[in-house]
């Protein structure tokens, strides 16, 4: 019970670094799926390179680029500053493709509607576009989610103090190495298992009719 104690009390730093992760990149997403939608074509070309960049390069590449490139005049980032860092640009491609996927897959007519009805952007997409995209583009981020939460056990490799380090510690001490990551890995598993519940819960209760959205906004 000690090992799986000891496991427990690095929890927090996992969830600390996977939820800054998870923040950072969908605050990068947003912008950059909205100028992968854009009608400018510079724009939609710097959006999609981003994308492709940031989902073309490993994460442990874009973690030891962080930890170990912005390493200037004797200042270095902390282990979990970088981690969250590379963790949360490395996410944002993904994130930003399942927001891009959410507005396209609300019908046209709807969009068309919208322009007929000559409702204001703020209207047009807080309560006819955003609304039908939601479910879509949250059972994406979420699903991300579960395998951005199993990406963090690449920071133990640049210092974070994470389960995945805890873990590597007591082998060194000499416990059981399949014992103690079957524990830390059961720690992974609860955690994916959790937001796989999450995510089925966002897919099947979200809204699916596209037209009581139309007819509020229009009502509005």
């Amino acid at each position: 019970m000690s090992i799986l104690w000891q496991l427990l009390q690095s929890i927090p730093t996992t969830l600390m670094l996977w939820l800054g992760a998870q923040v950072l990149g969908l605050a990068l997403a947003i912008p950059v799926a909205a100028g992968r939608m854009s009608k400018n074509r510079t724009i939609r070309i710097i959006a999609i390179w981003w994308i492709e960049i940031f989902r073309g390069i490993p994460t442990l590449v874009l973690l030891f680029i962080v930890f170990f490139g912005l390493s200037v005049n004797n200042y270095s980032p902390s282990a979990m500053v970088a981690g969250i860092l590379g963790l949360g640009f490395s996410s944002s491609g993904y994130i930003a493709e399942s927001i891009r996927a959410g507005f396209e897959a609300v019908p046209k007519q709807q969009t068309e509607a919208c322009l007929a009805l000559s409702l204001p952007l703020k209207t047009r997409l807080g309560k006819v576009l955003f609304p039908q995209a939601l479910p879509v583009v949250s059972e994406g981020v979420v699903s991300y989610s579960i395998h951005l939460l199993k990406e963090t056990a690449l920071a133990s490799l640049i210092g974070v103090v994470d389960i995945m380090t805890v873990a590597y510690y007591l082998v060194e001490r000499g416990v059981d190495g399949p014992t103690v990551f079957f524990f830390a890995g059961m720690l992974y598993l609860i955690g994916c298992t959790l937001l796989a519940w999450f995510a089925h819960l966002v897919g099947r209760n979200g809204p699916h009719d596209n037209r009581p959205s139309l007819r509020k906004a229009r009502a509005a």
